[in-house]
């Protein structure tokens, strides 16, 4: 199984769609910043005052939507197969991220802690631990996230999981500091089922700098 993620930066347009999913044919392609899409087995959710919001696509079946109190449209998702899936964009709670992302994990935990879920996206924060060498440091903050994520979900970055030891790859070219590699993007599967990590990668090149100031992650897991 293919999943792919994908931040479309401001609303994207079918061409986003189409570049994504002609590269990596995604059995799952979890979205952020897009306008509604049009495309079958497709849920979408609209944040309110914006002109986009996340999805979710699915190769085969449907989701059964969940509503997660206060992220309308940045964190879509819900009930798919035996487990759960939501793409997530986490907005700031009074310019805090991590505040934001530990209050989605309180709304998420009684639904689908304890069982299988894939939870992947635009997370604003540092979706991965980093090595001691590298320029940039995992902070505390950024600890403390990804050990509840471990402690409360079961959940690693699939990206670490597939290429351990590396440097983390840039998902983000930031206006102000392009070349920084900021890795916000990531999706996080199962611990217990890291060895289905087959692969792991973030593309680059010409194409996505076109499109996107994000550059999509994929993951072949299963």
């Amino acid at each position: 199984m293919r999943l792919t993620s994908f931040n479309l930066r401001q609303g994207g347009s079918p061409l986003h769609w189409e570049a994504i999913i002609a590269a990596t044919t995604p059995d799952v392609l979890l979205v952020q910043e897009s306008k509604e899409s049009g495309l079958p087995r497709t849920h979408w959710e609209q944040v309110p005052g914006r002109r986009w919001g996340s999805a979710v696509l699915l190769k085969r079946g449907r989701v059964t939507p969940i509503p997660i109190p206060g992220f309308t449209g940045w964190v879509v998702g819900g009930a798919w197969r035996n487990g759960y899936v939501f793409s997530v964009h986490i907005p700031p709670i009074r310019g805090n991220y991590h505040k934001s992302a530990h209050a989605l994990l309180d709304l998420l935990r009684p639904i689908v802690a304890g069982s299988n879920v894939i939870l992947g996206g635009d997370w604003n924060i540092t979706a991965g631990r980093r090595r001691d060498d590298e320029a940039r440091r995992t902070s505390k903050p950024d600890h403390e996230f990804l050990d509840r994520l471990e402690r409360d979900f079961g959940l690693q970055s699939a990206w670490c999981i597939g290429n351990p030891g590396v440097p983390l790859a840039q998902t983000l070219r930031w206006m102000n500091a392009p070349q920084t590699p900021y890795h916000c993007d990531g999706i996080f599967v199962n611990v217990a089922k890291r060895r289905k990590v087959r692969a792991a990668r973030v593309l680059s090149g010409a194409v996505w700098t076109r499109l996107s100031d994000h550059n999509p992650v994929v993951v072949d897991w299963g």
